[in-house]
C-alpha cells in the first residue's frame, strides 16, 4: 500500500482528494475523500488494527496542499468512536509529513453508568492552547467538532478548522 514515498495505483485511485467545504456553526470544515470500500478498509486498518504504516498513505495525495493551507498550524485529535484510546491516529496520519500533533482533549469515564463520555473536556486547562488549530477526526462528526469547538473559543482560540477523511454516518468495518 504505502512504502514511504509511494502507494499502490489501487490506493492512489480510491484516495483521490474531493476537498469538500463544510461550515458548521462557525467552523470550518475541510472533508477530503468521498466514502468507499477500500477507504473504509484503510481506515479499518489504522483505527481498529493499529497498522501505523498504512496512516500516512490516508493523505499522501494531499499532504502538500494540506501542509500549504495549514503550515503553522497544529493538528488536534478528537476522540474516534471505537478506537483504541492509546493509539493517536493524527500523530500515525500527520507526523511524517512535519506537521504539529498535539493532545487538547481527553475523555471522562462516567463510572455510574460504566460508559465513556462524549463531552470531551479540554486537557491542558492551566496552559492556553495554540492560536491556530485544525481539529482532526477520520469520519466527520458534527457534534464533537462543534463541542471541541466552543471549547477552545473559550479558551480564546481564534482560527480553528477542521479535518476530516470522510463523511461521517460511516459504520466502522470491524
Amino acid at each position: 500500500m504505502f512504502d514511504g514515498n509511494h502507494i499502490c495505483q489501487k490506493c492512489f485511485y480510491a484516495l483521490t482528494p474531493i476537498y469538500k467545504r463544510v461550515k458548521q456553526g462557525g467552523l470550518r470544515c475541510l472533508i477530503l475523500y468521498d466514502s468507499s470500500p477500500h477507504l473504509n478498509k484503510c481506515l479499518d486498518r489504522v483505527l481498529f488494527q493499529n497498522e501505523k504504516g498504512v496512516a500516512p498513505a490516508l493523505i499522501s495525495y494531499c499532504a502538500p496542499f494540506l501542509f500549504t493551507r495549514f503550515h503553522g498550524f497544529t493538528i488536534v485529535p478528537l476522540f474516534e468512536d471505537g478506537a483504541d484510546p492509546n493509539f493517536n491516529v493524527a500523530e500515525a496520519i500527520f507526523k511524517p509529513f512535519g506537521f504539529n500533533v498535539e493532545e487538547w482533549f481527553e475523555e471522562t469515564f462516567n463510572e455510574q453508568k460504566n460508559e465513556v463520555k462524549t463531552m470531551q473536556i479540554l486537557k491542558k486547562t492551566a496552559q492556553k492552547p495554540p492560536n491556530r488549530i485544525v481539529l482532526f477526526l477520520c469520519s466527520f462528526n458534527r457534534e464533537k467538532f462543534i463541542s471541541a469547538y466552543r471549547e477552545l473559543r473559550k479558551k480564546g482560540v481564534k482560527n480553528i478548522y477542521a479535518i476530516s477523511l470522510r463523511k461521517g454516518g460511516e459504520k466502522p468495518l470491524r
